[in-house]
């Protein structure tokens, strides 16, 4: 662990970090030997994702996909030209992220993606209670107040609605993304991040976003299905639609389009892992839920997200 003085100057720097770069450094500072837990979800795992569907789109599933480096505008866990995949997982979560700047009649197509390895997910941007009432971290999860003070400037971080902390949770995205698993895990070497959405929040559930590394979807992730969506409504809380067409079938990049199909549903499970976040160069020590180190995947879990 870092010592008293370097933690003082690494939160200060960190406060007034203005690029990726220097929050990432001092994040790093901060991160090395605490303990962390996320999901381990097996392969399988579905998730959605949606975007702005105009004419020009067609028919052409690469819309559905992370957008070209040359297009991506900086988000909470990249900077300008760096492009990831957003998604959720859950409709609801999707349909509030979209509701700025969209309009009663635009369009917008959903896509289905399901995982082919299993994968672990790191929560940022939950306070303690938050996290566990989302069933990313276990109900019994123990945190040192070293830990927690970290975790809470974290949050505040990711809190903020506007892009005032952008080179923050990009640097802080950042470090974790670039940190590997070992191979006796068999899981994914990318780390999948998500975070809570605060822009446009739910009363009724708290609603994640995820971060897949452009690498992990052309490596590890399928498109399964997708839908053509019209907006009929534009709430505070989100926007309701209406499906206009569907698909399950797929001629290389063409959607081949129904009428009617099989609505997208999601249905996520996942044990839990805790890791401690370690020096650079230092091997990880990942373990279950019981405290012994994790060798092999844990077997799946049922849990009701409902």
């Amino acid at each position: 662990m870092p010592k008293f003085a370097e933690v003082q100057n690494a939160y200060a720097s960190l406060e007034r970090a203005k690029s990726e770069d220097i929050a990432k450094k001092n994040f790093a500072i901060l991160a090395s030997g605490v303990h962390m837990y996320g999901p381990s979800v097996p392969a399988g795992a579905e998730f959605v994702r949606s975007v702005h569907w105009g004419e020009e789109r067609k028919d052409d599933t690469s819309w559905l996909s992370y957008p070209p480096a040359r297009w991506a505008t900086a988000g909470r866990c990249n900077r300008e030209g760096s492009s990831v995949f957003y998604c959720a997982d859950d409709l609801g979560t999707i349909f509030s992220e979209q509701k700025a700047g969209i309009k009663v009649g635009a369009h917008l197509g959903l896509g289905l993606w399901r995982t082919s390895v299993p994968i672990i997910i790191v929560p940022l941007g939950f306070n303690i209670e938050e996290a566990k009432q989302a069933k990313l971290i276990p109900s019994d999860a123990k945190y040192s107040p070293a830990h927690r003070r970290l975790h809470k400037r974290i949050n505040k971080y990711f809190y903020e609605k506007t892009d005032l902390y952008y080179p923050q949770t990009q640097g802080i995205s950042a470090r974790i993304k670039e940190l590997a698993y070992p191979d006796h895990l068999k899981h994914s070497k990318h780390t999948i991040i998500c975070y809570r959405s605060v822009a446009y929040p739910s009363a009724e559930k708290i609603q994640v976003n995820y971060v897949f590394p452009t690498e992990f979807i052309d490596e590890a992730m399928t498109l399964v299905a997708c839908e053509y969506h019209r907006v009929d409504e534009v709430t505070d809380r989100g926007i309701k639609t209406s499906v206009l067409k569907q698909s399950r079938t797929f001629e290389g990049n063409k959607i081949i389009w129904s009428d009617s199909g099989t609505d997208i549903h999601l249905d996520a499970q996942q044990p839990f892992l805790q890791f401690t976040v370690p020096a650079e160069g230092q091997p990880w020590d990942i373990r279950d839920q019981s405290g012994n180190a994790v060798l092999v995947p844990p077997r799946k879990l049922e849990l009701n997200y409902e």
